[in-house]
């Protein structure tokens, strides 16, 4: 792009005739946009992204403790024992093991209380 200033033979009450200024030529740099990068998907990254979490013997508070999510105890012996406790420690119970043994799975939210005791520790699934 170029911007041309001319002018020239006017006349100036003050100054009489105005002598004629050749053009000017000045360039002007014309921004270069540069397209965006492609979006590439990241379904299914996210997860495996993430650290594993591991619930040791004790008692926990999901939300402030540990993430709420589903938990696995793969190779659970058979003094395994747990219970979910919605409303702290005094809350009601809405999940209970007492010494099953085997996989042991539990599904923990937001709020709730999870104590086990003899699992080998439950991790994210």
């Amino acid at each position: 792009m170029v911007a041309r200033v001319t002018g020239g033979d006017e006349d100036d009450p003050v100054l009489g005739t105005m002598p004629t200024i050749p053009p000017l030529t000045i360039p002007v740099p014309v921004p270069t946009i540069k397209a965006p990068a492609p979006i590439r998907s990241v379904v299914g990254t996210v997860a495996s992204a993430l650290p594993t979490i591991t619930i040791k013997d004790g008692t926990v508070k999901v939300g402030i403790d540990v993430p709420a999510g589903t938990y696995v105890a793969s190779v659970a012996p058979l003094a395994c024992t747990w219970k979910i406790l919605n409303g702290g420690l005094l809350g009601v119970i809405v999940g209970l093991s007492n010494g099953l043994g085997g996989k042991q799975t539990v599904h923990l939210q937001n709020g709730q209380t999870f104590t086990n005791r003899g699992c080998a520790g439950f991790l994210t699934q």
